[in-house]
C-alpha cells in the first residue's frame, strides 16, 4: 500500500469517526432531553398546541389540577385517571378526556376542534391560577346581573335566588353565577330550545358541586370550601340544560 493511499484511509476513517461521535452526541442530547423532561416542566406551565392553534395553562401546584384555556378566563378543575401504557388522562367534570400525558411528560390535548387529539408542547412557565375575593355587594350586583341576561337571553323573567355563602366563599358564588349564564347561552346554541321553561335558578351552599335542572327550576350547588372545584363549570351546565346529560 502507498503512502498516499494510507494517509487517504486514514483522513476517511477519521471522518467516519468524526460523524460517529457526533450522531451518538446527539443521541445522548436527546436520550437526556426526554428523559429530564418531566422534572423541567414547572408545575405551572402554559403548552401551545403543535398545529399553532392557541394554548392553555395547566396548573399542578395546588390539590387540584387546573386548566384554562389562552382565550378565556375560566378556569377548569380536572381528575386525574390511569390510562393504558402508563398514561394519565386528564378529565374534566362533565366527563370528557381533555389532555393526556405520557411518562415522559409529553401531552395530546382533545380540544372540540381536533376531537382525534394535537400534540401539546410545554411553552414557558406561567403564573398560577388562583381565585381573588369577592364582596357581599359585588355578589348581590351579580345576581340582579345574571336576572337581566336571562331575561336577554331567554326572552322572558327569571327569579334567581341564592343561599348564603360565608366570606371565604363568596368568590366560588360569584363565580358559580357568571358560569351559570355562560352555561346557558351555550346550551342554547345547541339547541334554541334549551332553558325555554326555566323561571327559577337557584344557588345552594352544599358539600360539592353540582347541577340539578327539573326543566323549569335550575339549582346549583357550590362548596364555598372547594375554590375551582367547589363550583361546576359552565360547560356541565350546558350539558345538563341542553339534555346532553343527565342531571344528578
Amino acid at each position: 500500500m502507498t503512502g498516499r493511499l494510507l494517509r487517504a484511509l486514514l483522513v476517511i476513517a477519521a471522518g467516519f469517526s468524526t460523524v460517529a461521535a457526533t450522531a451518538n452526541e446527539q443521541s445522548n442530547a436527546i436520550r437526556d432531553r426526554l428523559g429530564n423532561r418531566r422534572s423541567e416542566v414547572a408545575a405551572v406551565s402554559r403548552f401551545e398546541r403543535a398545529d399553532g392553534e392557541g394554548g392553555f395553562v395547566l396548573d399542578r401546584a395546588g390539590s387540584g389540577i387546573l386548566f384554562r384555556w389562552n382565550d378565556s378566563t375560566e378556569v377548569m378543575v380536572l381528575s386525574a385517571r390511569r390510562a393504558a401504557g402508563g398514561e394519565t388522562s386528564l378529565v374534566t367534570d362533565w366527563g370528557h378526556e381533555l389532555l393526556r400525558v405520557n411518562t415522559y411528560g409529553g401531552a395530546t390535548l382533545y380540544p372540540p376542534d381536533v376531537p382525534s387529539g394535537v400534540i401539546a408542547d410545554a411553552w414557558e412557565p406561567a403564573g398560577p391560577l388562583r381565585m381573588g375575593n369577592r364582596t357581599v355587594e359585588e355578589v348581590t350586583d351579580r345576581i340582579r346581573w345574571a336576572a337581566s341576561a336571562l331575561r336577554e337571553e331567554l326572552g322572558h323573567g327569571v327569579q334567581v335566588d341564592y343561599g348564603a355563602a360565608p366570606r371565604d366563599g363568596l368568590a366560588v358564588m360569584f363565580e358559580a353565577i357568571d358560569l351559570t349564564v355562560t352555561g346557558i347561552r351555550k346550551a342554547r346554541l345547541r339547541d334554541e330550545r334549551a332553558a325555554n321553561g326555566l323561571v327559577l335558578v337557584r344557588f345552594v351552599v352544599g358539600d360539592a358541586a353540582d347541577v340539578r335542572y327539573s326543566g323549569t327550576e335550575l339549582i346549583v350547588e357550590i362548596d364555598p370550601d372547594g375554590g375551582f372545584a367547589g363550583r361546576p363549570s359552565s360547560e356541565r351546565i350546558a350539558h345538563i340544560v341542553a339534555g346532553e346529560t343527565q342531571s344528578s
